[in-house]
């Protein structure tokens, strides 16, 4: 197959087209320059097609942005949150577990209570908790995760019999 270089995008073009088939520009006869033969192979595209150096220029900017970003967000404290609170708001006999990837231990009470978890590292924070009812009680059993100043970031309820409520934060 003979093509041409398109002079806009620098993707090959069949010699019979009159449009670049990447970006569209009107290929005028005289200004397409010795026409090239491509064996094309048996299987896979028709076409081969170079990407731009500038497009090349911004996925390499974009990934390095990104990795900045993410490294920035692993190795800081990105939320400004040093601590939380684990509440759970229900008015009858309650247990479960709560924690972060460092400590986790089972905590339990009759009625409301609110439990202040300490950031011991930087990073990535994941806090995680839950509470089961454990009676046969239709009341509503709240659990949540919060900022210090009352801030709700994760809530979960339940009104199941011996139900149970789980939340988990990135922090």
């Amino acid at each position: 197959m003979d093509v041409v270089e398109c002079p806009e995008c620098g993707g090959w073009v069949p010699v019979d087209y009159k449009r670049c088939q990447t970006c569209g520009h009107y290929m005028k006869p005289e200004a397409m320059g010795p026409p090239r033969r491509v064996i094309q192979p048996s299987k896979g595209p028709l076409l081969q097609r170079r990407v731009p150096t500038k497009w090349r220029i911004v996925v390499v900017a974009a990934v390095i942005v990104f990795a900045i970003v993410i490294t920035w967000a692993l190795f800081t404290n990105p939320f400004g949150t040093s601590d939380v609170k684990v509440v759970v708001t229900y008015s009858h006999p309650w247990s479960g577990a709560i924690g972060d990837l460092y400590d986790i231990h089972t905590w339990g009470s009759t009625g409301s209570y609110s439990q202040t978890l300490h950031r011991t590292h930087s990073g990535t924070w994941i806090v995680t908790a839950n509470a089961q009812k454990l009676d046969g009680s239709s009341a509503t059993l709240t659990i949540s995760i919060q900022t210090m100043d009352g801030r709700v970031l994760r809530s979960s309820s339940t009104s199941t019999p011996y139900g149970m409520a789980q939340v988990v934060a990135t922090l």
